[in-house]
């Protein structure tokens, strides 16, 4: 009777392990403020020297950029290729920017938890290739593209905000997990496996010095990497906006912020019903 139970305990809990498996991104991607802060040249971009509001070309309520990241980088373009560590977007369809001053409010499609490292920023970040293009961040890793440093706030209700602090926002992103050779520039992947941006990735910039292609990978473990922040000292049970403001001196650049959302009745039945399935089990082996 145990063992029947338990076996239709993991029958139940299969579909709603699918349904979390397909379940979109929680991507910030209404924009419910914005403002584009002091002109700057972005010599990190092809067209050097342009005005930031080359750049941004939303306004509230878009929904058009911040969506996801992109697989490629520069697509229709003679330099399209691949999304890496060592190959960031910089095209006006994927990214955001602002600079001194500016600022931007987001709000997540579904409220986010705050057990964490539960929110992860892309800030279109490209590390220096040391040894082009095979992918090496050399003796210290370093950025290729502009700084990127801001004040980031939380707010479960647009009304009520808790500061987090000023980070230095220079991780960079990785979409495929595998199938890339050559990380520096590949034009496409076949049969790659795209990597999770809902896996926190807590390491900082300072942890790929030294490392090759193989040990990045090594080093991301099928997360898409980004800045992740941590909400455990909020004292908020989720929150739905996050902002952030530019700081002095300093650009930033929005590819993607992801929040990993708080669990679904679904989810969370699953989880009873696995605690009572073990609670089975356990009992079973006692008797």
């Amino acid at each position: 009777m145990v063992r029947s139970r338990f076996i239709c305990l993991l029958a139940l809990c299969a579909p709603l392990a699918d349904a979390a498996i397909g379940r979109a991104a929680n991507w910030a991607s209404n924009v419910v403020d914005y403002s584009a802060g002091a002109t700057y040249a972005p010599s990190d971009l092809p067209a050097a020297g342009a005005a930031n509001a080359s750049y941004t070309s939303v306004a509230p309520g878009a929904t058009a950029i911040l969506d996801g990241l992109p697989a490629d980088v520069g697509m229709g373009t003679p330099y399209s290729s691949v999304l890496t560590p060592f190959n960031a977007a910089y095209q006006p369809a994927d990214i955001l920017g602002m600079g001194q001053g500016g600022s931007i409010t987001l709000q997540f499609a579904t409220p986010v938890r705050t057990n964490g490292y539960t929110i992860g920023v892309h800030t279109a970040s490209g590390l220096y290739d040391s040894d082009y293009p095979n992918g090496s961040a050399g003796a210290t890793a370093t950025p290729y593209t502009t700084p990127r440093r801001a004040t980031i706030g939380v707010s479960a209700d647009n009304f009520h905000w808790i500061s987090l602090g000023t980070f230095d926002l220079d991780n960079p992103s990785n979409y495929y997990a595998t199938g890339v050779d050559t990380p520096g520039y590949q034009l496409s992947v076949t049969g790659g496996t795209p990597a999770d941006v809902e896996r926190p990735f807590v390491g900082s910039l300072s942890g790929f010095s030294g490392k090759d292609w193989p040990q990045i990978l090594a080093m991301l473990d099928g997360s898409a990497g980004g800045n992740w922040v941590d909400l455990s000292s909020t004292g908020l049970p989720s929150v739905s906006y996050i902002r952030f403001t530019v700081s002095a001196g300093s650009v930033l650049y929005l590819d993607g912020v992801v929040g990993l959302p708080v669990p679904e009745p679904s989810s969370l039945a699953l989880l009873a019903l696995g605690a009572m399935g073990l609670t089975f089990r356990r009992r079973k082996n006692l008797s």
